[in-house]
Parts: structure tokens; sequence; C-alpha cells
């Protein structure tokens, strides 16, 4: 189905700071770093700043997780006299292409005449407010609880957990994941802003330390300060513009890759995916673990090959994916529980409280029966608010993993294992903690694990996991 609308709207101005090194932008502030990406873009399109009249976001129009953006804010700052549209999207790295569909809807919508979208890199960090420790640093909440104290504290975790699912189901290797990283090395030299330009090996890859196992170093982007602005007008006004426009063909936000908006197949697609930090993410086509949900097959590559390829026939081996180059990380530990806090909530306290005497449960819906974690206050499946908690086997199979090699609070040597685990008893309900009993390079997809308790902070109990 083709996207509504479709080349409707154009891009007709680009705006960037220069990149800075995680922490390296101060003391500049994040309205400075914006502001000069705005009035470049608006230099860029051939437009003056008070011509602009829209605003989209996205993130929560935060910047990073120091501070976030207010549009009468830029008002005053930049001179506009009125701007008559302003909207955020949710986070995810696919929101900054979203961004800019969102800018398209206030467009067509005629709510404004000129859309700056502030998106990609509106970001300043500290050392105690990392994007790539921005899980492990928040102040827990009753959501956040059932994913904090597994130790996945930054967004490449979760995506080693995804990646490593997308090596089970289709045979990825970690060759075709270095050539991934390879090539967008090399892409690099291309902008003469980037910050490493040196074209990469695969052994210096392979070098590479290993930070959630099957990611390395060089699997994450390079954490940086900036921003960037895009300007986006109508398609009838952008041909008054100084440059010719670039055609917003399709756009979506969300897990899948809706290429069929744009008429195209990816191998023909000329257009560019405003995506993502994490190199693999290119491959998996999936932003995040979900609850429960497949990593999409995205782009598969031959090892060695180093092209894209989209053949649905190509079936690697499985095993050689995940078995042929294991490392050795030694046994599997708990993250020590004097160091985990959890928060509760009316609607989650009952699993909490289950679990200080041992037993493990799961939120089911007393209406239908359909479970669901984390335990919310209605039921997905039919809208109910009544809720049954039935007492658990306290087993289940492992449906994917990381192996993490740093106490994400100290920053210490460790080897924990971060499991998510298919919950028996409770269809399609998964549980992530800790996996403890075997080797970290002996933990495999489908593996029997069974609950182990571990005492944490303020009188809680939480469940991990035992092999076997």
């Amino acid at each position: 189905m083709t996207w509504a609308n479709k080349d409707k709207c154009a891009i007709v101005g680009i705006g960037a700071t220069d990149y800075y090194v995680r922490g390296k932008s101060w003391p500049r502030s994040i309205y400075d770093l914006a502001g000069e990406a705005i009035l470049k873009a608006c230099d860029d399109a051939g437009l003056s700043v008070q011509q602009i009249d829209g605003f989209a976001y996205y993130a929560g129009a935060t910047a990073g997780y120091v501070d976030k953006f207010d549009t009468g804010s830029f008002m005053e700052t930049l001179g506009m006299p009125q701007v008559s549209f302003t909207a955020a999207l949710t986070s995810g790295g696919g929101g900054s292409a979203g961004a800019i569909g969102l800018a398209v809807a206030g467009l067509t919508n005629e709510d404004c005449k000129y859309a700056v979208t502030v998106t990609v890199m509106a970001c300043q960090q500290t050392e105690r407010a990392r994007l790539g420790a921005s899980f492990g640093t928040m102040k827990p909440d009753p959501e956040s609880s059932f994913l904090q104290p597994s130790g996945l504290a930054g967004p490449g975790h979760l995506v080693s957990v995804l990646a490593r699912r997308h090596m089970h189901l289709y045979g990825t290797t970690r060759e075709a994941l270095g050539e991934v990283v390879m090539a967008s090395r090399s892409y690099s030299q291309n902008r003469a802003k980037a910050i490493r330009k040196s074209p990469l090996s695969m052994l210096e890859y392979e070098e590479s330390v290993v930070l959630a196992d099957p990611l390395r170093r060089l699997d994450f982007c390079l954490e940086t300060d900036g921003a960037v602005a895009v300007i986006t007008t109508t398609a009838q006004r952008a041909v008054d513009c100084r440059h010719p426009p670039v055609l917003v063909h399709a756009c979506a936000h969300g897990a899948s890759r809706e290429w069929r908006r744009s008429g195209e197949h990816p191998r023909r697609a000329s257009q560019r995916n405003l995506y993502h930090r994490h190199d693999s993410h290119r491959r998996s086509g999936r932003a995040g673990p979900g609850r429960g949900d497949q990593p999409g097959p995205g782009l598969r590559t031959r090892p060695g090959d180093g092209r894209p390829c989209a053949d649905p026939g190509f079936q690697p081996d499985r095993e050689e994916g995940l078995m042929r180059q294991a490392l050795k990380h030694g046994p599997a530990r708990l993250l020590p529980g004097e160091q985990i806090t959890i928060a509760t909530s009316p609607d989650t306290e009952p699993f909490w409280q289950a679990a200080k005497q041992h037993r493990l449960t799961a939120c089911q819906c007393a209406a239908c029966g359909h479970f669901r974690m984390p335990p919310t206050a209605f039921c997905p499946n039919c809208s109910s608010r009544d809720k049954a908690w039935p007492t658990l086997s306290g087993t289940g199979t492992v449906f994917s993993y990381a192996i993490c090699t740093r106490n994400p609070l100290t920053g210490e040597d460790f080897v924990y294992v971060p499991v998510v685990v298919d919950l028996d008893g409770a269809p399609g309900t998964r549980l992530i903690g800790n996996l403890t009993g075997c080797g970290a390079e002996d933990v495999r997809i489908g593996m029997p694990v069974s609950v182990e308790w571990t005492e944490i902070r303020d009188g809680w109990v939480l469940p991990n996991f035992r092999a076997g």
C-alpha cells in the first residue's frame, strides 16, 4: 500500500553542529547546539528563521538524558514570531525518521508552512547521563523493575539480546556483523565531520572488546554530543527554496519496516534510512526486545560476500553462526543483590509479594485468561481490570540472552548473563533475569532453566534463573 502522503512534502534544508565526543560539548547548552543546527538548516534552505512555524521532535523532545526541548524557548531564543504546530513522537532510533513523517502530517494538514525537525543527534551527555548506560542509571519505576535488575543497562545490551536471537533464527555469523561495522566505517570517510574515519579490518573488529556478547565495542556507535536539524515543507513551496528538493517518498515509525509504503524494494531503494545507533540493528530490523516479539530477518549477509542479501532461501547452518567462534568467559554469575533496587505499584506489587515467599507467579486476566508481563492495569486482550495470580512451576526455557562482561554499577570486570525466559504454565509470558549454574559460553537458546531466588535491597526478593 502506497503511503498517502507520498511526495507531498520535501526536505529543503539540513544543518548540523560538529560532533563532540561524549560530554565534550560543555559548556554549550542544548539550545546553543540545536539553535546552531536550526540556523544552518535555514541558511541551507534559503529561508529566514522567522519563517519557521512548526516543530517536530522525537524521543519526547528530549536531548539525551540531561534536558528537554521546549518550543517556547526556541521561539524566544531564535526570534520566531509564531509557531502554529509542535508535536513529539516517542523514543527509539526509528523516531528520527518518524519525526519527519510527523512534520509531513502537520504540513499536509496545513497546520504550518515550514516545519523544523530537531532530530537524529540532538543530544548532550554527562558521565551520569549517558545514552550507552541509560537504563542502568535511571531511577527504577514499576515497569523498568522487570528489566533493570537483569543488568541490561543500555540500548546496546538490549540489541545484543536481539542479535543473539537473530543468530539463532537466521544463522547470522559474527563475521557478518563485522562486515556491517566495516561498511559503516567506510561510509564515514564521506563525512567531513566524522570523528573516526580510518578504515577498519576484520582483525581489528575481532580484537575489539566484547561488551555484550555477541556484540563488541565496535558494534556500538561512538557516543557523541551534537545536533541535527531538518527543514521540511510542502512540495509546492519547496521549488522556491535554495536547492532542489528531496521528496519524502515514504515514512514509517515503529518496529516493522514498511518498505511497501514507498513502492520500492530494499535492494532497489536509493532512499536513506535515518536510523540507528547500533550496527547489528541494520540486520535485525527490530528496535527492541519489545514484549517478546521475534526480531525481523532484515538484510542477511553471506560471510565474506560483503553485500546485503534478501534471498529468502538462504539458510546457513545455525550452529555454525553461534558456536564456531564461541568466546570463553567463565562462570555465569548473578549481579550482587545489594546493588539492585526495584519499585512497585498496585498493579505489580502482588508479583513481588509472591517473590518474597519464593513463589513465582504471573499476571493473568481473570476474564479471558490472557497472561501479561509486566503486570498492567488493563488486559491488552479484552480490557478487563480483573487479575488472577496463579502460582507457576518456576521452570522455563531460554528465549534469548546476552553475555555481559562488566558490572553495570561499578564498571568492574564481572561476567553475568541476562536471559529472556519463556515461563512454563504461562503461555506467551517471558521474564528477564540473570542465569547461573553454568559457564557463560554454555548458555543456549532453548535450554531449560529453573527459578533461583536472590535477596535484594529493601527486603525484596528477585527471581533469577539456574541452568538445568
